[in-house]
């Protein structure tokens, strides 16, 4: 019976007093609180919440309290009345998953990271982590300006190593919006043409930067001498401006 009650809600000491006064027609707390093994404050306070549930019912017999077992009915009401609880408690975090999912995301957004970097060998880095990213990326800016600054053999050596990482990232597509600078290095421009879309400035432009996003990162490159770069690392901040991207390409039909 101890396990049953103690599902009720039921305390020990309150279990060990409702016990005891089920073996007796009516008895004293002083009585109770013998018989039950437990200290009489203990015993008082255990009875009386058991008499707020209609376990126990108190009555006068001359110039003393005795209590008495009320009805197994009442077990039933603090089942039902549990039950009930254990209803409404699932209602209302169903009504306040919702809210915390929404916190927890804003919780979940962190500060950008952001890095700069100085000179050839850092911005040849940078593109080399553009083309190990598994997926797609875009470019905006002059590869004029690339040309310009890196040389025909540094682009190509450049693009050797760029096109194996690419090849071990799964080939993922490129895009560009740019100006007709590859189109005058033939070797570069039909290298893997199934995997990169271009679109062209319809004039030629003097711009020595570049804009790349990829994954969760953006990455600006100044193609001037010496070379220097800035990579925003944010989820939020990429998706922004590959979504700001897809604008300006449709523009670019």
């Amino acid at each position: 019976m101890i396990p049953q009650l103690k599902k009720l809600g039921l305390s020990e000491v309150e279990i060990k007093v409702y016990e005891t006064a089920l073996m007796k027609d009516s008895a004293t707390i002083a009585e109770i609180a013998v018989q039950a093994g437990v200290k009489r404050p203990t015993a008082y306070v255990a009875m009386g919440r058991l008499e707020e549930l209609g376990l126990l019912v108190r009555t006068t017999k001359g110039k003393k309290s005795v209590f008495t077992v009320g009805s197994t009915e009442r077990l039933r009401n603090l089942a039902r009345k549990m039950r009930r609880k254990v209803i409404a408690a699932e209602l209302a975090l169903e009504e306040l998953l919702p809210r915390l999912e929404t916190l927890l995301g804003r919780a979940s957004i962190s500060a950008p990271h952001v890095n700069s970097y100085e000179g050839i060998a850092e911005v040849k880095s940078i593109i080399e982590d553009i083309a190990a990213c598994p997926e797609p990326w875009y470019f905006f800016g002059s590869s004029e300006e690339a040309f310009n600054l890196l040389g025909v053999t540094g682009m190509e050596e450049l693009f050797v190593d760029a096109y194996r990482l690419r090849r071990m990232a799964g080939q993922p597509k490129s895009y560009f919006i740019t100006d007709e600078g590859f189109l005058r290095h033939p070797k570069f421009h039909t290298r893997l043409p199934h995997i990169r879309e271009m679109r062209f400035f319809p004039k030629p432009i003097r711009m020595q930067s570049i804009f790349i996003a990829y994954g969760n990162k953006v990455a600006f490159l100044v193609m001037a001498r010496p070379p220097h770069a800035i990579v925003i690392e944010s989820k939020e901040i990429a998706e922004m401006a590959k979504a700001m991207y897809s604008i300006l390409w449709e523009s670019f039909k």
